[in-house]
């Protein structure tokens, strides 16, 4: 069932309100998800035993979290930690041990509280199109002959001044087209 309708149109300042918001919100998801996801880890290792312990009917009964959820995060913990081994080995010739909060604090520290969101700069525009025209062969082959001069240019701002014109005449042309047609 969608949850857009009709009535839920935002404008465009309710949009930015909104984006704001979910800005705010996403700065923090991140730590939030590997804490609990290392503390589910760690509750794991104290509870579970196979056939025997409490730990998934702790987790479903009395955190209200569902299994697949809990087992995801901790697979998530398991390969944060294997990483920090990793990594906290390339610095230490001992063999790495850790205990739960040297390591608690070590994952943690890689992802701030205060998480600042990196703002894209726009890509400039440079995707190459194709037009397929319709010409008759000695037209096609003046337009090759062009194009193989136009290519040999070193000067790209020329080529796509070019591009711009040929762009603006097409639309323009499409219009006209369009136009005569209603």
């Amino acid at each position: 069932m969608p949850v857009a309708t009709e009535e839920a149109k935002l404008t465009k300042a309710e949009v930015r309100e909104l984006k704001q918001e979910i800005k705010a919100l996403y700065s923090n998801y991140m730590t939030a998800r590997i804490e609990l996801a290392l503390k589910l880890y760690q509750l794991q290792e104290a509870l579970a035993m196979p056939g025997r312990g409490t730990f998934t009917a702790m987790v479903r009964d009395e955190l209200g979290i569902p299994i697949s959820t809990c087992y995801d995060l901790i697979d998530f913990a398991k390969e944060e930690i294997r990483l920090t081994r990793l990594s906290e080995s390339r610095k230490d010739e001992d063999d790495i041990t850790f205990d739960w909060d040297e390591l608690y604090q070590l994952i943690v520290n890689r992802y701030p509280k205060e998480r600042k969101m990196r703002v894209r700069e726009p890509k400039p525009y440079v995707k190459k199109s194709q037009l397929h025209f319709i010409w008759n062969v000695k037209t096609r082959l003046d337009v090759a002959a062009a194009w193989k001069i136009l290519k040999k240019k070193e000067n790209k701002e020329e080529l796509k001044a070019l591009s711009e014109q040929i762009a603006k005449e097409v639309i323009r042309a499409a219009a006209e087209i369009e136009k005569s047609s209603k």
